[in-house]
């Protein structure tokens, strides 16, 4: 499976996850579809960065691009889930996404020996809880689950990995915020990510441009018709 079909199921998940919210009033059948989405975006995330990471401009662009969408979109994401136009209590998930970003690329160069990886994931912590404590949706344990999928890409047998990794997830998520059954819709994106070719697929420029404009567009739509 491409990264362009796991695409297309990341933005089909966030759909149903957003319509549940917005037109279904919270359904909970909706929202638990809905929770494959960030684990599918999240892993996406990372192959992205793969492909960039030693590419300046691109990698430049990459970032520039993450924080413009996030900042155009947190009107749109307060408006339609939280008929506010400010709301300080939950910031878009592409604010969560450039966090996480920026993580990677302190850890990607600042690991050339031992001490400097241990100083860089302490630091990469400490912005995990900034975040956590800045209302970014998925927080502190949606960066760390981001990271958790850039250290995995750096090791072979990773399916053993990614069971452990999705275990502390929801043993952690159960933790912090206590038991939902919700939290098992995560498991779902499993399957894709065992899928996954390694092969980007189709992938035209057109294409490119709307899963980017995407997010916003969505809940644009959602928010004209609630």
């Amino acid at each position: 499976m491409s990264s362009f079909i796991i695409k297309l199921f990341a933005l089909l998940f966030m759909s149903v996850d957003h319509v549940g919210i917005v037109l279904f009033n919270n359904n909970q059948v909706f929202r638990f579809i809905g929770r494959a989405s960030f684990p599918l975006y999240a892993f996406l995330l990372v192959e992205g960065f793969k492909y960039t990471k030693d590419n300046k401009k691109r990698l430049i662009r990459y970032v520039i691009s993450i924080l413009l969408l996030a900042v155009i979109s947190e009107p749109i994401y307060n408006i339609s889930l939280h008929d506010s136009l400010t709301y300080p209590f939950s910031q878009n998930i592409l604010f969560t996404l450039f966090v996480s970003l920026i993580c990677m690329i302190i850890y990607e160069k600042n690991s050339y020996n031992i001490m400097s990886k241990i100083i860089s994931i302490f630091i990469i912590i400490y912005i995990a809880l900034l975040s956590y404590f800045s209302n970014f949706d998925y927080g502190f344990l949606g960066i760390m689950l981001i990271f958790g999928y850039y250290l995995i890409s750096k090791l072979n047998y990773k399916k053993i990995y990614y069971i452990i990794l999705y275990t502390l997830y929801i043993s952690l998520h159960i933790f912090i915020y206590n038991f939902s059954f919700l939290i098992f819709g995560v498991l779902f994106s499993l399957i894709f990510i065992f899928m996954y070719n390694h092969k980007k697929g189709y992938n035209p420029k057109i294409l490119q441009y709307f899963f980017y404009i995407y997010y916003p567009l969505h809940l644009l739509i959602l928010l004209l018709l609630k």
